[in-house]
């Protein structure tokens, strides 16, 4: 790692420019647990399944209307598969094959996509999911692509200019989603140090978001969660602004009434692998 000044590492947004676009490949392994009381906490206990899913998208941009900037994310390979307690357990895990949601979900197409503008992506996304949410996993898609768009928006609020060893504590935030309220409590961002990466210096920042609640009224479903963030943005380039790489790790217990606490553990990773 090189080492930089503060003057050297302000921070800079993306300027989008009609008709680019970029192909990313995002993945999450989520891995349910069951869980034991020990006196007032929960101890996880044994591994119930694991769920992976993996995404290759293209995020363009349709219209530019300062200050309103459109894009369209096309989901162009979206695979999935379950790996079940008795798989774990007999070692034939690896024999559990991926396969399309197309086939796994009635109706759904090969290709989806949808256009949004960052301030309304929620409601964008409840549209393009409103006939799919239905099925289970429909539900889990829809979420894990909430993820997705929260890893730029974490980057879009961070302010022009900010530099290495800034920390920044924000506001907690209430969030509507299609299923209930999801409250992000007070995220921490440090900005930690700049990498070269592909011969284009990146700014680094580590991100955690500490008792989260979301929850469901209509489930009587609680889950607590802790996350936290990292990843990679350019500050030179034809994608400076834009994540170029990022992981998340997820820890949360479920609270369902009169059901035994679950516990699941998300890892995420998103990564820019083609710019047209």
């Amino acid at each position: 790692m090189r080492p930089f000044s503060k003057r050297d590492s302000g921070f800079v947004h993306h300027e989008y420019r009609l008709g680019e676009s970029f192909e990313y490949f995002f993945e999450v392994t989520e891995a349910t647990y069951s869980t034991e009381q020990h006196e007032k906490l929960p101890v996880i206990k044994d591994l119930q399944k694991i769920e992976e899913l993996a995404i290759i998208y293209r995020l363009s941009v349709v219209s530019i209307e300062h200050p309103k900037v459109t894009k369209e994310i096309e989901l162009l390979d979206t695979r999935y598969r379950e790996v079940t307690q008795e798989d774990l357990m007999s070692n034939t895990a690896k024999e559990t094959a991926f396969y399309p949601l197309s086939s796994l979900i009635h109706s759904f197409p090969d290709t989806l996509s949808y256009s949004y503008t960052d301030e309304y992506f929620t409601e964008e996304l409840n549209k393009a999911f409103s006939e799919y949410m239905g099925n289970p996993l429909g539900i889990f898609l829809y979420y894990k692509l909430m993820d997705v768009h929260s890893f730029q928006s974490v980057i879009d609020s961070i302010p022009a200019g900010e530099s290495i060893g800034d920390i920044v504590i924000s506001p907690s935030e209430d969030i509507e989603v299609e299923h209930g309220i999801f409250h992000n409590h007070n995220p921490v961002r440090l900005y930690n140090r700049i990498d070269f990466l592909n011969g284009a210096k990146h700014a680094y920042f580590k991100v955690q978001t500490m008792g989260n609640i979301f929850r469901v009224p209509e489930q009587k479903t609680e889950m607590h969660t802790n996350y936290q963030m990292t990843f990679h943005v350019p500050l030179e380039g034809e994608s400076r602004g834009l994540l170029s790489e990022g992981e998340q790790q997820e820890s949360a217990f479920v609270i369902r009434s009169e059901e035994p606490v679950t516990s699941i553990q998300r890892q995420y990773s998103l990564k820019l692998v083609s710019i047209q």
